[in-house]
């Protein structure tokens, strides 16, 4: 799917301001493209639902709603975009900052699991 065929449905997104958002609207003014907003929420749950419901398209990565997509509510499809293969995401915590164990159990999990990402 092409970023020219998502403009011709309407989409939920998220709000204006979010990196994710910022991203999508970077990807769209590139390519020629006006998408038709049809909603904006700062809400993964009510993107997911909207899609659900199918009142909206909208670009969410799959693992954001792999259990959906696994229990086929939800179909996921690839979309041609350089400028969505070339994002990149960091986990930033400060320099010899002293961790509770949990928190420094989740960062050692965020690593690991966004390592797959780059498989």
């Amino acid at each position: 799917m092409t970023l020219e065929d998502l403009a011709t449905h309407s989409l939920a997104l998220w709000q204006v301001g979010h990196g994710v958002r910022q991203l999508m609207d970077d990807a769209f003014q590139a390519a020629g493209v006006r998408p038709q907003v049809g909603m904006q929420t700062g809400s993964l749950t009510v993107l997911t639902h909207a899609a659900r419901a199918n009142l909206h398209m909208t670009l969410l990565p799959a693992f954001a709603v792999a259990r959906e997509l696994e229990d086929g509510v939800l179909v996921a499809r690839d979309v041609d975009c350089d400028h969505f293969r070339q994002a990149h995401s960091h986990v930033v915590t400060r320099i010899g900052r002293r961790m509770p164990r949990a928190a420094l159990q989740l960062l050692r999990h965020l690593e690991r699991w966004m390592r797959a990402f780059r498989a």
